[in-house]
Formats: C-alpha cells, sequence, structure tokens
C-alpha cells in the first residue's frame, strides 16, 4: 500500500469521531490505529525474493514492515530497509557518519549500510530532503521495511516551487533562496566579477547550491575565444569557491570578511562551458579549523560533471 495512501487514511481517522480501527486489504496489508494509544501501526507480509528469504542461519523470513507514528504532525518521507541485515551509519568504526541530522541529502546519496550474508551494501537516498530523524542506531539489527530514516521536503527550484507550502520550506533547517542582490550582501564580489546569479540553497557554514546563467555577453568571451567562445576553467574554479563563500561568510561570525583562495586541489575539467549554459555549482564544507577550510566543489550543466575538485579557503 502506498506510503501517501496510507498518511490520508491517518489523517482521515484523526478527523473522524471513532477511537479504533482496525482495517485488513487484500494485498496483506494491516492497519490498526488507535486514539486512546496515539499510534498507528500497518503492518505488510509480502514474501520475499528467494534470494532474501535465507540468511546464515538457514531459517525463512517473511517482510514485516510496521510504521509507528506517535505524531501526527511529523512531516516528510520514510526510508526503510530494502533488507534483513544490520545498519551502520558510518563505513568504518573510525570514521565520519554518512549523514547526521539537520544534513541535506539528495537522491542517490550514501545514507548508510547494511550488512546481509557478509556483504555491505550501500543504501541510498530515495529523495531530495534533509534528515530529520535517525530511527534506528548504530549496529543495530533490522528487518525487511523497518523505518531508517526521515526526510523532510527539500526546496527545489525550477522556475517554480515544488511543494505546496514554499513559504514553509523556505524556512526549514536553514534552507533559503537568494537572489543576486541578496548574495552581494554576503559576499564582496561584484559585477563583472560576481560570478553567480542565483542560491538555490544553502545552510550556513555546511554547504551551498548555486546557479550560474552563462550568456553570450560575458565579457571574457571578447577574448575567449573570437568566433568559439569558452568559458575559462579559471573561472569555473571561481564561480565555484563564491559559492563555498556564500556557506562560510553566512556564518554570523564570518560577516563582513572575506574569503581568500589558500590552495586548489584535484580539479580535473570534463567538459565545455559555453553560452547558454546552465552552470549548476555545488560546495560542501569537508574540514574546518579556525579560518581554514577545505570545500568539495562540483560544477554541472544538466546531467554531465564540468568540474570537479577541493578548494581550500582562508577567511580573512
Amino acid at each position: 500500500m502506498e506510503y501517501e495512501k496510507i498518511i490520508e487514511l491517518i489523517n482521515d481517522f484523526g478527523n473522524s469521531k471513532l477511537n479504533n480501527l482496525k482495517l485488513d486489504f487484500p494485498d496483506g496489508t494491516k492497519i490498526d490505529m488507535s486514539k486512546n494509544e496515539e499510534k498507528v501501526k500497518i503492518v505488510e507480509n509480502i514474501e520475499m525474493p528467494n534470494s532474501q528469504r535465507t540468511l546464515d542461519d538457514g531459517k525463512d523470513y517473511v517482510q514485516t514492515k510496521e510504521i509507528i507514528d506517535e505524531n501526527k504532525s511529523k512531516k516528510g518521507k520514510i526510508m526503510t530497509s530494502p533488507m534483513v541485515g544490520t545498519f551502520y551509519l558510518k563505513p568504518s568504526p573510525n570514521a565520519e557518519p554518512y549523514v547526521k541530522v539537520g544534513q541535506n541529502v539528495k537522491k542517490g546519496d550514501v545514507l548508510c549500510i547494511i550488512e546481509a550474508m557478509k556483504l555491505m551494501n550501500e543504501i541510498e537516498s530515495e529523495y531530495d530532503g534533509i534528515i530529520e530523524e535517525i530511527l534506528v542506531k548504530d549496529a543495530e539489527c533490522v528487518e525487511y521495511g523497518k523505518p531508517l530514516f526521515r526526510i523532510s521536503w527539500f526546496l527545489i527550484w525550477d522556475g517554480s516551487f515544488s511543494e505546496k507550502e514554499p513559504s514553509q520550506i523556505r524556512k526549514m533547517k536553514g534552507e533559503k533562496m537568494l537572489n543576486k542582490e541578496e548574495i552581494k550582501n554576503i559576499i564582496p564580489q561584484r559585477e563583472p566579477f560576481l560570478m553567480v546569479d542565483e542560491v538555490e540553497s544553502f545552510v550556513p557554514g555546511e554547504s551551498c547550491v548555486a546557479y550560474k546563467y552563462v550568456n553570450e555577453n560575458e565579457w571574457y568571451f571578447k577574448g575567449h575565444f573570437p568566433g568559439n567562445p569558452i568559458m575559462p576553467g579559471v573561472l569555473i574554479v571561481e564561480s565555484l569557491a563564491q559559492t563555498g563563500a556564500v556557506a562560510i561568510l553566512s556564518l554570523e561570525e564570518n560577516k563582513g570578511k572575506n574569503a581568500l583562495f589558500g590552495g586548489i586541489d584535484k580539479m580535473k575539467f570534463k567538459k565545455q562551458v559555453v553560452p547558454g549554459d546552465k552552470l549548476k555549482l555545488e560546495v560542501k564544507i569537508i574540514k574546518r579549523k579556525g579560518p581554514i577550510g577545505i570545500g568539495e566543489a562540483v560544477a554541472t550543466c544538466g546531467e554531465k560533471i564540468v568540474a570537479r575538485g577541493e578548494l581550500t579557503f582562508a577567511v580573512v
């Protein structure tokens, strides 16, 4: 049974005069709701594929999914376990966790590992959003369908807001949208050297996603190259640096300061940028100590990577 339909049913029950409700559906889904206990229990029994039915102990398992919603006001999507195994939030005991509460994630980002039959399976996010809750503990055994994460909606800008309540989404966990004038309030660069046109989202001190709209009238196309305009690679790097600067200089402690280059490492260019391209700029701060830090930077056009590398910065 689809998650959205279950939520709709829960809301209808909450608005009704009923105190208890039990339902059995033809697909095997069973729903037991009680206002007295303030919880909802959903159980789905589905036969698992043969490849997943037997573990090392030789026993057969049946998929069981239970979702306990103790607070009906909570919003977002539930990421559930696709298999029986052991949940790990880190790739190794001494490593940083893949994700933390409050962190932005995108569809395809690795959230955790589940060990099953001595194989480490990376579990990727099915949604763009923010990690609101981690619902299991590290090294905990999980069943098929057990809720692992609750991910709230993420603001995606494509000329319109993707969700029904944009004003609420824009306030979520530091997610904001900035136009060029608002960007100028954070970083010191000005035209013609301001290389960021708008910010899709950012979390101060952590990350920023921005865009540069490359048009045929850009000043550098007059000499690079006449008759074959190509955006210089150094300016792609500068665009990424300014994107990272939005993330780091938006911190209250860094207001009015500047972020200078400290180094460029592992930078590789994969694709030319030409007039008409929409350059997506993403920077994630991966290390910070005092005024010095490193940002992981990626520039893309459509689905293709334009440039990728690491930028070292110093806040002065």
